[in-house]
């Protein structure tokens, strides 16, 4: 789901920016079930690696809350 956000978003420049934020806001509910409600967290963890760049939701960051869980992000999942 996320990685097709991305992937519109690189197709449509007037709402890229929107989009790039909505891709980094499914991120954190990602992190959320990834914590509480994965069994295989490696498997997890290499499949959005896999299809998920950093640099593209780092594109999405608007506020500091948004900086704050993209760091987050990067130490639980890279």
């Amino acid at each position: 789901m996320i990685a097709e956000i991305i992937q519109l978003a690189e197709q449509n420049k007037k709402i890229k920016v929107f989009l790039y934020r909505h891709a980094l806001v499914e991120a954190r509910h990602f992190l959320g079930l990834y914590r509480n409600r994965v069994g295989d967290k490696s498997g997890m963890k290499d499949y959005f690696k896999a299809n998920i760049f950093a640099a593209h939701l780092f594109r999405g960051i608007s506020s500091f809350s948004d900086v704050f869980f993209f760091i987050k992000l990067l130490g639980k999942l890279f």
